[in-house]
């Protein structure tokens, strides 16, 4: 699939469940994308480090937002 590939996206929920399936995927597929949490930090840093380990098969970039925080 090249659909994702340099898109960006933005994973809410990401670090666990659906939403981690989601950021493997986009992850998977070459998108550049951010892995939002609001309680789940742990969660998405390991998603997070993951993917980076994961990287040789895994083409895309990628940051962890917390959710909570306002701008």
């Amino acid at each position: 699939m090249t659909y994702w590939k340099n898109r960006v996206a933005l994973t809410t929920g990401g670090g666990t469940g659906i939403g981690r399936a989601v950021s493997l995927m986009l992850a998977e597929h070459g998108a550049l994308f951010a892995v939002n949490y609001s309680r789940s930090r742990d969660a998405a840093s390991k998603t997070f480090q993951y993917i980076l380990d994961e990287q040789q098969s895994m083409t895309g970039q990628l940051i962890t937002v917390d959710g909570g925080q306002t701008l």
